[in-house]
Order: C-alpha cells, then sequence, then structure tokens
C-alpha cells in the first residue's frame, strides 16, 4: 500500500493525536501523492475499490479506472496511417507514424523542454498544419515522465473524473504542527519555504467555506506559504503532506539567512496585526534575500530593482 504521507514527521504527528481518514479521503491522498508513479496509484485504489464499504467511492474509482485504460489504448492506437503524431518543442517539429516513436523522442528531450512538450495525435490530412477539428488526443507528460492523456472520444467520461465533488480533487483535513513562520522543507524537491498560515487559520477557513456553500479543492485547504527560489519568494499553497520543519542549510550561509529573515517578517506581521508591535524587519528580508541571489549569480533586474519584500514576491495562487 501506498504511503498517505510522505512526510515522516506528518505522518508521526498523525499517529500521535490518532487522527484517522476515511477510505476517501485515503484515496484522495493516493491520487495527489507526487512521489508514487501512477501505475502506483491505480494499483492502490483498486485494493481500496475492492475493500472499502463506501458504494460511492468505489463508482468513482471504477470510473477513473476504467478512464484511464481507455484513453490510453485509445492514444496508443496507431494500427493504419489514418493518424499522425506530431510533437512540438522549441527546438521544432517532429512527426512520428507510430505512438511508441512519440513518446522515445519526447523522453530523450531534457525536462525542462519535456514539461512544455505536448502529443497531438491527429488526423493525416496536412502534415503542416493542424485543425482543432482533425486533432483526437493529446498527452502530456507528469513529473514522472509518464502520459497524462486526453481523448476526444471519451469527452463524456472525462468531464465525469474531471469533477470537483470526486475523491481525485476534493479537499481533506489534515491537522499539523506546523506554526506561522516555521521553515520547512519539501522532501520531494528538496525546497524551503516559510509558513504564512497555521493550523488555526485553515480549520477556520474551511468552516467558513462550509457555512458559504462553497466546493473546496485539494489544494485550497493547504497553507499558504513562501518558497525560495534563487532570490524570489514564490507564495503558493504549500502541501503538507511533502513536509518537514526544516534543518537549515550549513553549506549555504546567504540561504539560511533569508530563511531566517522570512520566517522572523511572518512572525512579526502577525504582531503587528494584534497590535503588539508596530513595525517589522521589511529591509532586513530584502537585504537577505538579494544577498542569498546574488550567491546564485541571480542577478535579474527584478533582484536588483527591489526596494521592498513585495518587489521580491510572486503570488502563484
Amino acid at each position: 500500500m501506498i504511503k498517505l504521507f510522505p512526510s515522516k514527521q506528518v505522518q508521526e504527528y498523525l499517529d500521535e493525536i490518532h487522527f484517522t481518514f476515511t477510505d476517501f479521503e485515503k484515496a484522495t491522498l493516493i491520487w495527489n501523492n507526487h512521489l508514487t508513479t501512477k501505475e502506483e496509484k491505480l494499483i492502490a485504489l483498486k485494493e481500496m475499490m475492492n475493500s472499502t464499504k463506501d458504494e460511492m467511492l468505489k463508482k468513482q474509482i471504477y470510473e477513473r479506472l476504467d478512464y484511464e485504460q481507455k484513453v490510453y489504448v485509445d492514444f496508443m492506437d496507431d494500427a493504419d496511417d489514418e493518424y499522425v503524431y506530431s510533437i512540438e518543442n522549441s527546438l521544432g517539429f517532429a512527426r512520428c507514424k507510430k505512438a511508441k516513436d512519440a513518446i522515445e523522442y519526447c523522453l530523450k528531450l531534457s525536462n525542462a523542454e519535456l514539461e512544455k512538450v505536448t502529443i497531438v495525435k491527429h488526423e493525416a490530412k496536412d502534415l503542416f498544419h493542424i485543425d482543432e477539428e482533425d486533432i483526437v488526443a493529446r498527452a502530456d507528460f507528469n513529473e514522472k515522465k509518464e502520459l497524462c492523456i486526453y481523448s476526444k472520444k471519451y469527452d463524456k467520461d472525462w468531464r465525469i473524473v474531471d469533477d470537483w465533488k470526486r475523491f481525485e480533487q476534493h479537499y481533506v483535513y489534515i491537522p499539523n504542527e506546523f506554526q506561522r513562520g516555521t521553515i520547512l522543507r519539501n522532501v520531494r524537491t528538496n525546497e524551503y519555504a516559510v509558513l504564512e498560515e497555521d493550523n488555526e487559520q485553515i480549520r477556520a477557513f474551511i468552516e467558513r467555506a462550509k457555512t458559504k456553500g462553497w466546493d473546496l479543492h485539494f489544494y485550497e485547504v493547504m497553507p499558504k506559504g513562501y518558497v525560495l527560489r534563487d532570490g524570489i519568494w514564490y507564495l503558493s499553497f504549500i502541501n503538507v503532506t511533502e513536509q518537514e520543519v526544516a534543518i537549515l542549510p550549513k553549506e549555504n550561509s546567504s540561504k539560511s539567512y533569508a530563511l531566517e529573515a522570512m520566517s522572523d517578517y511572518v512572525w512579526y506581521t502577525r504582531k503587528v496585526k494584534e497590535g503588539k508591535l508596530t513595525s517589522y524587519p521589511d529591509q532586513t528580508v530584502v537585504k537577505a534575500t538579494k544577498e542569498y541571489a546574488y550567491s546564485l549569480t541571480k542577478q535579474t533586474d527584478k533582484i536588483i530593482r527591489a526596494k521592498t519584500i513585495e518587489d521580491l514576491i510572486v503570488d502563484t495562487i
């Protein structure tokens, strides 16, 4: 069975407070686990479908398994010369008669290129001009370099499995002990972030959503935080299933300084809002973040011209 939580710290905390999840919530956590392959997820979901007493979940998992199988078979079907597979990327165009050849071509690209690539299966009318009406299927690649397929033939099925109320996208409340201002490390990506929201704020948001009748997405109940990348702070939803309290990197003191400065900034801003303090170290964060960027030789215009912390934040939410 797939581990529901890549983070050992989060799992240990949930065990400590004896917190449990429904089968529906477990299915959601399996589907949104980025450390596992799609094949592993589908196997785990099939096992759950065979064991759960939740009839709605059984139906939804069956629909997902059926959909994945049908679109894969449809995309890979290249038995005749009616269709061709086209790939467009920054290096140019490629045309393949066989699905396997198109996939192999893409997998030779760099990870950065692969993220941008789409394989288009279309009617072989005009190899240099593709009309939307000629496209029968598309495939992108996920972070595990696995196909994510859409087929026009099964558009009705896609609309069923893409519903926010289903297990794939539904929210799951995950208690955690991380406090606002905590410096976290993602165990999958090794990225560092400073938490902007704590567990209490997430619970309050969920309760408000219930009273308003909002349908919440999986990531919408994750706390917001600032992820540090190359001297820029990205305000993002922080997937707590992958987080642990960070041990600051000793090999990069400027990075640690920037993280500590942002942690202090987040802590101070709450105290200011509570009326307990009248100022916060905005310029300390700017100075520390710039020094970190310069240490990486990431001297972009955005960083050089930054005067306030807002100049160094990109809101991705």
